[in-house]
C-alpha cells in the first residue's frame, strides 16, 4: 500500500508500517469520519481516524503508521 500525504511532504511516498482497526459497534447507518496526523516524522508518521454513525456514536477507530521509502 502506497500513500501520499501533505504532512509527509511533496515526495511523501511510503509504505504501511502498521495498521490497527478496533470495531466498537455495528453500523447500520450512513457514516462520517475524522482523520488527523498524530505525529508526522521524517521517517515514521502516525495517523488516526475515527468513524461515526449518523447519531455521532463512535463506530470504529483506526490507527496507522507510515514509513518513508525514500
Amino acid at each position: 500500500m502506497l500513500c501520499r500525504s501533505n504532512k509527509m511532504g511533496s515526495k511523501g511516498q511510503g509504505g504501511n508500517y502498521g495498521f490497527h482497526i478496533r470495531f466498537l459497534r455495528p453500523c447500520h447507518t450512513d457514516v462520517t469520519y475524522r482523520a488527523e496526523m498524530i505525529r508526522p516524522g521524517k521517517t515514521l508518521s502516525h495517523a488516526e481516524a475515527k468513524l461515526y454513525g449518523t447519531n455521532q456514536n463512535l463506530l470504529a477507530i483506526a490507527q496507522v503508521s507510515y514509513i518513508r521509502l525514500e
